[in-house]
């Protein structure tokens, strides 16, 4: 839940069997939409109605990008970059672009992470996914995840889209997940996997998206919580 960090299931029988039938071409290409559903016994259900329900993925040969809500994550395998697209314009803070590359990731990678192979597999839309069960830490709270991947599945430098990105997985995508936290739970699954051509406009990023950090971010959200505090709000 990145965004957080400051942060259908019925088809038609011959449709099933028409994605099916492509659906084991590997490497993937094409977009891949999922339904979030949550989990929480101190945030009121009314909140978590009004969090993002639905998810898009899109992936060519050699860029994937997530969409959730006002937050995109772009991750190019040609340039071994991940660019979080926010936007925190109802903030009046504007869009924000913030740059990661391959030597960032690896050393933002927690050094307490485990993740182990429970030896389950299941049918994700015609792929064969194996089951991890990973835990870390994030700010000290303790963050487990269950995770169905796929071996194969597109270039391993793209699983940096997915918000179940985490090292080990050794190229396997994380398809559908569960991400935990003492405060809620979140599931993606899948509702629908179309293998296709994706437009490459898809995978620009708008001018609007001004080059900026993560510290500088939290400092900009810290300075309007602070005037909102001092209005009153």
């Amino acid at each position: 839940m990145k965004a957080t960090k400051l942060f259908g299931w019925i088809f038609a029988l011959g449709s099933i069997f028409s994605v099916n039938s492509h659906a084991q071409t590997l490497p993937f290409a094409g977009t891949i939409q999922y339904r979030i559903s949550y989990s929480s016994d101190i945030i009121p259900s009314e909140q978590l109605a009004q969090s993002p329900q639905v998810a898009s993925l899109r992936i060519n040969a050699t860029k994937a990008i997530f969409s959730m809500g006002e937050e995109k994550t772009l991750a190019d395998a040609e340039t071994k970059t991940v660019y979080s697209l926010i936007n925190l314009s109802q903030l009046g803070l504007g869009k924000y672009r913030i740059e990661s590359t391959e030597a960032d990731l690896n050393d933002a990678m927690p050094q307490d992470l485990t993740l182990e192979a429970t030896g389950n597999t299941k049918e994700i839309f015609g792929y064969k996914a194996q089951e991890m069960q990973c835990q870390t830490k994030l700010q000290g709270a303790t963050v487990e995840m269950k995770i169905w991947c796929v071996a194969d599945f597109c270039d391993p430098f793209l699983i940096h889209a997915s918000q179940a990105g985490v090292p080990g997985l050794e190229g396997r995508f994380p398809l559908e997940y569960t991400i935990a936290t003492p405060d809620i739970s979140m599931t993606f699954s899948v509702h629908k996997l179309n293998p296709e051509e994706v437009n490459p406009k898809y995978f620009n990023i708008p001018a609007s998206y001004k080059s900026s950090t993560k510290e500088k971010m939290a400092a900009d959200i810290q300075e309007v919580m602070q005037a909102m505090q001092g209005m009153g709000m």
